[in-house]
C-alpha cells in the first residue's frame, strides 16, 4: 500500500489503447502503474509522444497533461490520443445539485501548433441541450472565441466548459430553443437536461 505523501513515478503513463476513437473510459478511468521511488517523481509519456515533442504547442500540452494528472480540477478529466497529443478526449461530470447533476459528458479538443495562442476547436460529442451549445456540439464561449488567452490551459478550459453548464447566457444564444425555454419556461428546460443527463449514461 502507498503511504499518504508517498512520492512515486508512473512507469506508463496509458494502458495500452486502441486507435481512435478508443474506448471513453481512457479518459478518466485508466490506472497507471506505479513504483516508489521516495525522492523523486517522474513521468514517461507514451512513445510516439516523444516524435516532434520540441514544438512550443507541444511542450504546452504536455504540462497541460501533467496538470490535469497531478492536481485535477473536480468534475473533469481529460487525456491526448495516444498517437496524438494534439487531439484530447474529455469527460465533464454534471455539476452537483443541480439539473445536469450525475451526466458525464464527453467531448474533442483539437490543437494546432498555434497552440496556446489560439484556442483549441472543442466540441461536445454526447448530445446537449444547452443554450450556448450548438446543434454539431461546437460552444459559444467568450474564452474560445474573442477572450481567449495563452494563459488558459486544458483545465480552465474544462472548468469553464463546466461552469457554463449550469450558468448560461441565453442572450448569447447557440441553440434558440434552447435560449427561449430557460428564459420562459424553466421547469420544462430542466426536465430537458434531465433527458440529456439520463441519454449520457448509456451513450457510446
Amino acid at each position: 500500500m502507498i503511504k499518504p505523501n508517498t512520492l512515486f513515478t508512473f512507469t506508463s503513463f496509458f494502458q495500452p489503447l486502441p486507435s481512435f476513437p478508443f474506448s471513453w473510459d481512457c479518459a478518466f478511468n485508466y490506472k497507471p502503474q506505479v513504483s516508489l521511488l521516495g525522492s523523486s517523481c517522474s513521468f514517461l509519456c507514451p512513445r510516439l509522444w516523444l516524435v516532434s515533442m520540441s514544438t512550443p504547442a507541444r511542450k504546452r500540452l504536455m504540462r497541460d497533461f501533467k496538470r490535469v494528472q497531478q492536481d485535477p480540477p473536480a468534475g473533469i478529466s481529460g487525456a491526448p490520443h495516444e498517437n496524438n497529443i494534439m487531439l484530447w478526449n474529455a469527460v465533464i461530470f454534471g455539476p452537483d445539485d443541480t439539473p445536469w447533476d450525475g451526466g458525464t459528458f464527453k467531448l474533442t479538443l483539437q490543437f494546432t501548433e498555434e497552440y496556446p495562442n489560439k484556442p483549441p476547436v472543442v466540441r461536445f460529442v454526447s448530445q446537449m441541450f444547452h443554450p450556448n451549445i450548438y446543434a454539431d456540439g461546437s460552444i459559444c464561449l467568450d474564452i474560445l472565441q474573442n477572450q481567449w488567452s495563452p494563459i488558459y490551459d486544458v483545465a480552465a478550459i474544462l472548468t469553464s466548459i463546466q461552469s457554463l453548464l449550469c450558468d448560461p447566457n441565453p442572450n448569447s444564444p447557440a441553440n434558440s430553443e434552447a435560449a427561449r425555454m430557460f428564459s420562459e419556461n424553466k421547469r420544462e428546460y430542466n426536465r430537458r437536461v434531465r433527458d440529456i443527463v439520463e441519454q449520457s449514461w448509456s451513450a457510446d
